[in-house]
């Protein structure tokens, strides 16, 4: 996470201006340079902070997070595209260049959820981990807990390679 609008970005990356508190994402060569891409995520107001990343055999770069924006960039089919409560957890996957935003969405009930860690499977599903203080969590049918236990649980969730569906979640 950075406040900072002077962070360096790189030509062609999916997002080279930010706004406001947000998260970045850079790529490092092999031995740490050169800079191959640098880029923000995040909303114009509020705070979006990354937590993990995960990267698939291609190269691409997912990650898992938290934002209280109303306007954090989410992408068309997403599972979730707009906020549910006073936070969500969210995941995106960057092109491996990272010049596109290849799915972004929320996953969130009407209080506080937030992702903390993020693994992505040979079939570029991802997993998210965290926790949620939201008694609607987006749970699945036959999930090893649907009940929220009254103060704060741990969340597990899998979304399908494009982000538009929660396969399973508990």
């Amino acid at each position: 996470e950075t406040s900072s609008l002077d962070f360096p970005t790189t030509p062609g990356a999916y997002d080279t201006t930010g706004s406001a508190v947000i998260s970045f994402v850079a790529k490092l060569g092999p031995d740490g340079h050169p800079l191959v891409y640098s880029t923000y995520f995040g909303g114009s107001t509020m705070t979006s902070s990354a937590y993990d990343l995960a990267i698939d055999a291609t190269g691409a770069a997912y990650v898992s997070g938290y934002t209280t924006a109303n306007d954090l960039p989410t992408t068309p089919g997403a599972y979730q595209r707009s906020p549910a409560g006073n936070g969500d957890g969210f995941v995106f996957k960057l092109s491996p260049d990272g010049s596109e935003l290849l799915y972004s969405t929320l996953v969130g009930g009407s209080q506080v959820d937030e992702f903390y860690c993020i693994a992505v499977d040979t079939s570029n599903n991802a997993y998210v981990a965290g926790q949620t203080l939201s008694p609607d969590y987006p749970t699945s049918p036959g999930a090893f807990d649907t009940s929220y236990s009254g103060s704060s649980d741990i969340v597990m969730s899998k979304l399908d390679a494009t982000g538009a569906t929660l396969v399973y979640s508990s």
